[in-house]
């Protein structure tokens, strides 16, 4: 009995083989899901304290993995502008994953960060936090 009148599809039609026969195709890869961007401050209350450095902490994760997330950029802008006001924190800019300490150079002030993330396939995540 011919293997396809019983049902059963050769790997060349499933795309398992390619037409030389050669382990090309294969199966389908998994899907790439987008990270989830996440932001906390240290200290908790995301205040600035004198002699105390404001740390924003990225706890971002990827449904890929722990090392998918591979650039990290920091945006800030004075709370109550439109988004348009948003800055490139240049110094926090990374590849992979890292937080960011963005007082050094801010007036003490309401801010805003923006941060964004993005993964191996181009898939990205933006969340915000306010900080003072």
């Amino acid at each position: 009995m011919d293997i396809k009148a019983r049902g059963v599809r050769p790997c060349l039609e499933l795309g398992f083989l390619g037409a030389e026969g050669e382990g090309e195709g294969g199966p389908p890869a998994a899907p790439n899901f987008p990270p989830s961007s996440a932001i906390s401050c240290d200290p908790s209350d995301c205040q600035q304290y004198y002699f105390s450095p404001l740390i924003l902490i990225n706890n971002s994760t990827d449904p890929n993995g722990a090392g998918d997330v591979v650039k990290t950029r920091w945006y800030r802008k004075p709370q109550g502008v439109s988004d348009s006001a948003y800055e490139l924190i240049t110094y926090c800019e990374s590849s992979g994953k890292s937080n960011c300490t963005p007082q050094s150079d801010v007036l003490p002030g309401y801010y805003t960060a923006k941060l964004y993330v993005e993964d191996s396939v181009g898939k990205s995540s933006k969340g915000t936090i306010d900080f003072r």
